[in-house]
């Protein structure tokens, strides 16, 4: 994921945000503090999340009550602010093996990757 979120676009302004969400018994500050190592970049922003309020919202976003959006890709055109709630993405993916998750947005190993240049690309955003 760093590679394609951050190295393959590098004239591309994006901004990256990773909210990470306690969901599995392994979750927690610590294992969120060890994962953000990954992902260290001027343009990345990351925080974690143990209630799932974030994840909460972006569910909503994404039209589904009483769930908790994780493992979840959002793309939002330039511009886009977020206020009280997530605003609808311009595009996503997910890897949840959840049946409120859209199934056509599913993609998993080199199906991900895939799915993540297609959508980097479609978004032709802040190019410099």
């Amino acid at each position: 994921m760093h590679k394609v979120l951050i190295g393959e676009f590098p004239q591309i302004n994006i901004e990256i945000m990773i909210i990470w969400i306690d969901m599995l018994a392994s979750d927690n500050a610590t294992t969120a503090n060890e994962a953000a190592k990954i992902f260290q970049h001027d343009n990345v922003i990351q925080f974690h999340d143990p209630n799932r309020l974030v994840g909460k919202a972006i569910a909503e976003s994404l039209d589904v009550n009483d769930t908790i959006g994780w493992d979840i890709y959002l793309f939002y055109e330039t511009g886009i602010k977020w206020r009280e709630k997530p605003p609808v993405p311009f595009d996503w993916t997910h890897q949840l093996d959840d049946p409120w998750a859209d199934p056509g947005r599913f993609a998993w190993g080199d199906e991900l990757i895939v799915r993540l240049r297609r959508m980097i690309g479609e978004l032709k955003i802040g190019e410099q």
